[in-house]
């Protein structure tokens, strides 16, 4: 028997119908799965640049502090001198007083410790003998003029003198370049004879503000302390 053409027409219907819902679902669950997998290695790619990311931030984050250390402490080391002369300075390349030509210094005076780094900047601390009549603004006065005939145009940027402790800061013109200066001196009174002690830090004009706060550091170091008798 033959089934009505309209039974016949409704199946059929009911055929297409699943066909197409099972190719939806098909095409639905192969889209779901492409949509994972492109999720899933979007995610895995973004993951990776945020800890490439974070361990540069780190690794920034540790060389600035290892930099930041590094200019705190400046590997200073302690320098005692006589009369309790004393100040921290970089370990750099010590020059040593025979090196240097014999009338680098007049008779009065005595290199305590010369340091470079070999590029721009240089300390030195000296011992001066001086008459014990003279105060500290006359002795600094003198050395002034006496160093103003070696060098040209020497230009004192401050000055400030007291009884026994004096800060300067100049600019000189010496062997074609500018040199500009930090010091601090101290003066030591004895019956017979005064002493005083510079320290001095110079530095090539050019270089300056870079190398500034190490100068002052060096500088503010400097001091007299009363020594523990032996």
């Amino acid at each position: 028997m033959r089934r009505p053409k309209k039974q016949r027409l409704s199946k059929k219907i009911q055929k297409l119908i699943k066909n197409i819902r099972g190719k939806v679902f098909d095409d639905f669950y192969s889209l779901l799965l492409l949509a994972v997998i492109i999720i899933f290695f979007a995610t895995s790619y973004y993951l990776l640049i945020w800890l490439r990311i974070q361990n540069e931030l780190i690794l920034t984050m540790q060389s600035g502090t290892i930099n930041t250390l590094e200019t705190k402490q400046d590997n200073l080391i302690k320098f005692y001198g006589p009369d309790g002369f004393t100040f921290a300075y970089p370990d750099w390349s010590e020059i040593k007083a025979e090196v240097l030509p014999k009338d680098s210094f007049p008779p009065n005076v005595k290199l305590l410790l010369m340091e470079t780094d070999n590029e721009f900047m240089q300390l030195m601390a000296i011992e001066t003998t001086a008459d014990a009549k003279k105060d500290l603004k006359t002795i600094i006065a003198d050395d002034i003029k006496e160093e103003s005939t070696k060098v040209r145009n020497l230009q004192i940027l401050k000055q400030d003198v007291g009884d026994t402790v004096a800060n300067m800061e100049l600019t000189y013109a010496v062997d074609g370049f500018i040199v500009h200066m930090l010091s601090k001196d101290f003066l030591v009174k004895n019956k017979t004879e005064n002493k005083v002690y510079s320290l001095a830090v110079q530095i090539v004009d050019s270089e300056f503000n870079q190398n500034r706060d190490l100068a002052q550091k060096i500088i503010d170091s400097a001091q007299i302390i009363t020594l523990p008798i032996k």
